[in-house]
């Protein structure tokens, strides 16, 4: 696109944001910030502050300077797009004007989903109160108790020694040697004692381990002291803090979460609907220059993109056409909070324009001699994982009794000789949820993928073989490992694009702080603070009502 095409259609499109903007009062505008090239009014202000969310409504005007910092920000963002006017555009990119309309299009498309969904019959609050009658314990706040823990880790030391450690912590707690909160600064090897003393605050089940769950629920008086518990993090010793019991909300505690599933629900299916009718139309409706400008915006190139993702958005656009055009028919794109969110998208859309200028203007940089200092200081982390190709068979303690588990654990190991029999071995036996698609064959693994005692076994070898069984809280795993490879270090050249990249991003987002921070602290700025504190006042007066 010529550039000078570009200017005219920026310039139109601060014409129209003024234009459009949703006036609290018909009072001329008053001007709120100023320098030698434009202006800052109330009425740009309320027109982002009334298209906002109620929530963010009430954060802005809950204090003065939460208020002036949301002043501060809209006064950026004027100066950003108006550098975006006179030039400071992406090298890379697409058709401004179809960018445009993609970002009004799937604007007005979101809004119109949920007008859909909220119009539907019966209404929502109805379909609300109906759900909660027919099924109140749905909503019951459930039993949670306060717990803390002093946690003691088997990856420096023997399982035996862990245990042993931790009966030993138990036995000076129950005979009153020292506090819980010493010995848990002392002992205690959670990372988040240091801030905590131990106390883990209040949860509900299903929120821990299932052995540290079950034995913190057990205990029943506050400040008892729980056995220890083996988990797969270690072995614990549990305080019981405080109880909170459990009790059913009432209709208006639960009519919010209600409301925004329900909404949820209808817009899923209205989606759905779209996709039919979009697949059942067999029309293009969204060209292949569509479709490249709106992955440039998601940040994705060309050669990065699948086929899949390709179809993903070109099913999305499409979708986002047709409720468009629904929007414009029913006369629903006309309506003033459309108009006012299309203004902030539009906004929206051109400060990431400025970033996206921002950052290709760093990446054209050569930075060469940035990545290999970067590469000499950080060399021990560029290395290429160590990994495992390795088949598992897993027999799960909360699908067999333990005196089962140790019957088939002996059967498969007197049969397995080789990768066919272990597949065989796999069908008959393991609990893997997929183990019928991939006979026990998981691939190569990294470690962190498995847990603590698994890898240890596993990357402990050096050559292929058969392991096990490993037993866990969860159950007992026997592993064939078909190959192990070290870890390796990678060269520069191996890694030169993705330190590159990640230098470019960290220098984006430093210059793009420093550039908000010149615009909002030049010494041309005039702020009018008289009229900063009278629209304080009227909005927070208009939010009252």
């Amino acid at each position: 696109m010529n550039r000078s095409v570009v200017f005219i259609y920026l310039s139109i499109f601060l014409l129209l944001s003024f234009a459009l903007v949703a006036k609290e009062s018909q009072n001329k505008p008053v001007i709120l910030v100023s320098n030698s090239q434009f202006q800052l009014t109330d009425d740009d202000v309320v027109n982002v502050f009334l298209a906002s969310t109620a929530e963010k409504q009430k954060a802005v005007i809950s204090h003065p300077k939460r208020f002036q910092k949301f002043i501060e920000n809209r006064w950026a963002e004027l100066n950003l797009i108006e550098q975006v006017k006179h030039g400071e555009l992406p090298e890379s990119m697409p058709d401004l004007d179809l960018l445009m309309k993609l970002v009004r299009q799937t604007t007005i498309a979101k809004m119109m989903i949920q007008h859909l969904a909220e119009e539907q019959s019966p209404a929502i609050a109805v379909v609300a109160k109906k759900r909660y009658q027919g099924n109140p314990n749905a909503y019951r706040i459930p039993d949670r108790i306060q717990a803390s823990h002093i946690l003691i880790k088997t990856e420096k030391r023997s399982d035996e020694e862990a245990q042993a450690l931790a009966e030993k912590i138990r036995k000076q707690l129950i005979t009153g040697q020292d506090t819980f909160e010493s010995l848990a600064q002392h002992y205690s090897e959670d990372p988040s004692v240091i801030k905590n003393q131990g106390n883990l605050g209040f949860f509900g089940r299903g929120q821990m381990a299932k052995p540290f769950e079950e034995a913190a629920f057990s205990l029943t008086d506050p400040g008892q002291i729980s056995p220890v518990v083996k988990t797969q993090f270690g072995y614990h010793i549990i305080r019981l803090e405080k109880q909170q019991k459990g009790k059913l909300k009432d209709f208006t505690a639960a009519e919010p979460t209600l409301r925004k599933d329900i909404l949820a629900e209808r817009q899923r299916k209205i989606w759905k609907q779209y996709e039919t009718k979009l697949t059942e139309s067999k029309q293009d409706l969204v060209s292949p220059s569509e479709i490249d400008a709106w992955l440039w915006f998601g940040g994705f190139e060309g050669s990065e993109v699948s086929n899949q993702l390709r179809s993903q958005i070109n099913s999305k656009l499409g979708i986002a056409k047709l409720l468009t055009d629904q929007a414009k028919q029913s006369g629903f794109e006309t309506r003033q909070v459309v108009q006012n969110k299309l203004i902030i998208a539009d906004r929206e859309a051109m400060i990431q324009l400025r970033r996206k200028a921002l950052y290709d203007q760093i990446a054209n940089r050569s930075l060469s001699n940035a990545v290999k200092e970067h590469y000499r200081l950080n060399k021990q982390h560029f290395m290429s994982p160590k990994n495992a190709d390795i088949s598992l068979i897993y027999l799960s303690k909360s699908k067999h009794e333990q005196h089962k588990i140790d019957e088939m654990t002996k059967a498969i190991m007197q049969k397995i000789d080789d990768k066919q029999s272990f597949e065989k071995m796999a069908l008959s036996y393991s609990d893997t949820p997929d183990v019928k698609t991939n006979k026990g064959h998981l691939g190569l693994v990294t470690p962190g993928k498995l847990g603590s005692q698994l890898e240890k076994q596993i990357f402990s070898r050096t050559e292929p073989g058969i392991l096990g069984p490993v037993e866990t809280v969860e159950g007992k795993f026997i592993i064939m490992v078909h190959q192990i490879t070290p870890e390796k270090q990678l060269a520069l050249d191996e890694v030169r694009s993705s330190i590159k990249a990640s230098l470019v991003n960290e220098l984006a987002t430093s210059e793009y702080s420093e550039l908000v921070h010149s615009i909002l602290n030049d010494s041309n700025n005039q702020v009018n603070d008289k009229a900063v504190d009278q629209l304080y006042a009227r909005l927070k007066q208009l939010n009252n009502n």
